[in-house]
């Protein structure tokens, strides 16, 4: 958005007696969710000010503003202060005698504004009347002039970065042809704990590769599966990224640095959005997160009753290409391999989440 001047009852070439400002008048890289105060400020030289009705609009695709969030400052009263289809209005009058009204750079109100969505924000003065004279009267109007605000929430563009990752599954070997589906539910969060979890993000077969899972001497040939997230409703936060990926029979793990293969115990991560594709393979998802007390599900543990449904289904199998819940190695049957992994997880018995 291009900063300009509107001016409101100015005649000819004559120079505004009241200019009217937001503070902050710019701000770049507002994020999606952040809230800031701004205030309504006038600068009116030796002019004394009783009273003001002010009407803005503004862009309710990209800001959030309630009423709530409305407030006059201080040596003002309240006449009206309301949000109504993409308006707001404000107006006040002083509560002091004429010889004690304000005059110079003066704050008249405070507005309270949420970034929605990325891209550039507007706003505009619709009416702007400042008045001076006697309390409860408006003697003179003033001519004003309004200095529009510039914001820009998250980068400016409407278009949300991507993270890119590859992973493998414990157990999960190149030869597995009962993977089914692949999906995963991913949570992407930054070092202040903000997050946004994408659900059903499709997994990719991407080749395989011999890894050695974390507490073992053995190097086994695992399947790789490649996906990615597009970024919505991350904003700014487009970089200091952690990811928390859980497959359907898994636990979840977090990922925040290229090639990691072991646990990451700092808050937040090393990942950004770009045309990098991040490889975890090194550090599988451990399996055996499918049951919960009441039945199907996930309850974020891998415990006895994860373990005693595995034991249950030992007698099934699923034709090559279908899936089951207890065939956690995906080979089609659930055996006393899918046990071991599953004993395997339980030493880390709970989902990592921060």
């Amino acid at each position: 958005m291009i900063v300009g001047i509107w001016l409101w009852g100015v005649v000819g070439a004559k120079a505004a007696e009241v200019n009217l400002s937001f503070d902050p008048g710019t701000r770049n890289g507002w994020q999606i969710n952040e809230e800031i105060a701004v205030k309504v400020k006038a600068s009116t030289g030796t002019n004394r000010v009783s009273t003001f009705i002010l009407r803005f609009n503004y862009d309710a695709a990209k800001l959030e503003i309630a009423e709530s969030g409305l407030a006059m400052a201080g040596g003002f009263a309240e006449i009206q202060r309301e949000v109504r289809n993409g308006k707001i209005y404000l107006s006040g009058q002083v509560t002091v005698v004429d010889d004690q009204q304000p005059y110079g750079e003066i704050e008249l109100a405070t507005i309270r504004i949420k970034a929605k969505a990325n891209g550039q924000a507007t706003m505009g003065m619709e009416l702007g009347n400042v008045g001076g004279g006697n309390l409860g009267q408006r003697s003179r109007d003033y001519t004003v002039a309004f200095a529009a605000p510039s914001y820009t929430i998250g980068s400016g563009s409407t278009t949300d970065g991507v993270l890119r990752f590859k992973v493998a599954f414990a157990g999960v070997g190149a030869g597995a042809g009962c993977v089914g589906e692949a999906k995963a539910t991913v949570t992407v969060m930054d070092a202040t704990g903000f997050s946004q979890t994408y659900n059903d993000v499709p997994l990719t077969e991407s080749g395989h590769e011999m890894i050695t899972m974390k507490g073992t001497d053995t190097a086994v040939d695992l399947k790789l599966f490649s996906g990615q997230v597009t970024l919505t409703g991350m904003g700014q936060r487009q970089g200091n990224l952690a990811m928390f990926i859980k497959g359907s029979k898994t636990m979840q793990i977090k990922y925040a640095r290229n090639g990691q293969n072991d646990f990451y115990n700092r808050a937040g991560g090393e990942l950004a959005a770009g045309a990098t594709e991040y490889n975890f393979s090194g550090y599988p998802i451990l399996a055996g997160d499918v049951r919960t007390a009441s039945g199907d599900g996930q309850d974020g543990v891998v415990d006895g009753l994860d373990f005693s449904f595995v034991k249950q289904q030992a007698i099934l199998q699923v034709a090559r290409g279908g899936s089951m819940r207890a065939d956690l190695n995906s080979d089609c049957v659930p055996n006393s391999i899918d046990a071991a992994l599953l004993m395997h997880s339980l030493r880390e018995r709970q989902e990592q989440l921060y």
